[in-house]
């Protein structure tokens, strides 16, 4: 199951602010050579000032919201830090037994760079509101608000809480599912979404669901058992 969205869409922009729903497969902003929200508005829409208030992780699809204006941006810091603005939906498994506020410190791990710990080095406050959407044959569709905006947050928070995302295999993630007819279904990424995000002084914009989210998500309606 792929990611059917291949480039970037604009979903919505003002004189300020713009949202742009992130594929799969790329980053928010430049790193080396791989390809970036940030470059793509600049060659395909010719904005060349964006400043990034929120960023979501290679394998992470949906809503990004961007500073374009001097004003904006001159702001940024302030816009940021409303985290709550934002809500992510999330594959989980197994599924949590009711909705809950997870407050656990975030740091680094000094083993490997790439990845977060519950604690770990430097630890910063970390905040994320949990509403249990709809559960499925022991897995559930979550509902996610940041409170607070650290690396991994999501991620580390649901792993932590004992319901790792769907496809994250950094933090012990289900990777595929056996269905009642045999049929094994893969995620093929971290099945963890970007829905939706509030523009300062404007609308609430909606990505929608990826193909390969949804698919897999239809499809534990036959779920038989997980496998590793």
């Amino acid at each position: 199951m792929n990611d059917t969205l291949l480039t970037p869409v604009l979903l919505y922009q003002d004189s300020d602010f713009c949202v742009i729903d992130k594929p799969f497969g790329m980053t928010t902003t430049p790193d080396r050579d791989k390809a970036s929200l940030v470059q793509w508005a600049a060659d395909s829409l010719r904005m060349k000032t964006l400043h990034p208030l929120s960023r979501l992780d290679f394998e992470v699809t949906g809503a990004v919201l961007f500073a374009k204006s001097a004003y904006a941006i001159a702001h940024a810091h302030d816009i940021r830090g409303r985290q709550n603005d934002r809500e992510y939906h999330a594959l989980v498994h197994p599924a949590p037994s009711e909705n809950a506020h997870w407050r656990w410190p975030i740091g680094k791990d000094k083993r490997r760079p790439e990845r977060r710990l519950i604690g770990g080095i430097d630890p910063q406050d970390a905040h994320t509101e949990m509403t249990l959407a709809e559960t499925r044959g022991g897995f559930a569709w979550l509902r996610l608000t940041p409170h607070t905006g650290r690396t991994h947050q999501l991620r580390l928070h649901s792993a932590h809480a004992g319901c790792p995302t769907v496809g994250d295999v950094v933090y012990g993630g289900l990777k595929r599912v056996t269905l009642r007819d045999g049929r094994v279904i893969a995620a093929g990424r971290v099945m963890l979404h970007a829905a939706n995000t509030v523009v300062p002084n404007g609308p609430r914009v909606e990505a929608p669901w990826r193909e390969d989210m949804r698919l897999f998500w239809e499809a534990l309606a036959s779920l038989s058992r997980p496998t590793e």
